[in-house]
């Protein structure tokens, strides 16, 4: 049986399966919620119910490498991830911060495999293609 569990992470919460951290959360609150969720959703049998579950990219603390408008490869920490309804630019997001700096972003699921990759020689592929 999968555990879920929350714990303080710096100023923040995570949210841990099975000893795991899964997700960062800002808010308590909301980490309480997602837990409740999940733990409803693997008391249910059925498994149709899980089709509807969001498919990560890949894990927090993963790098993920992103060829700039201007060709520049730049290396990402995954950080978290984000669902935006609303507003301006809706959408799936991983929340990044630069490895050599405090840059901190987001970048979209729909760029994976375009822009941003998870092998850094992929990039830099796409960097060299531009540069033709």
């Amino acid at each position: 049986m999968i555990t879920y569990e929350i714990k303080d992470v710096v100023c923040d919460y995570g949210l841990y399966e099975d000893g795991e951290l899964k997700l960062i959360l800002n808010s308590r609150a909301n980490a309480e919620l997602i837990k409740r969720i999940l733990e409803i959703d693997v008391s249910v049998p059925n498994v149709a119910t899980r089709a509807n579950m969001l498919e990560l990219p890949c894990n927090i603390g993963d790098t993920v490498y992103k060829v700039a408008a201007d060709g520049a490869v730049v290396s990402f920490k995954v950080t978290g991830f984000e669902i935006r309804g609303d507003g301006a630019h809706p959408g799936k997001y991983l929340s990044v911060r630069s490895l050599y700096g405090s840059t901190i972003g987001r970048i979209s699921f729909d760029s994976i495999g375009k822009t941003a990759f998870f092998d850094r020689d992929k990039a830099l592929e796409v960097k060299k293609n531009r540069q033709k």
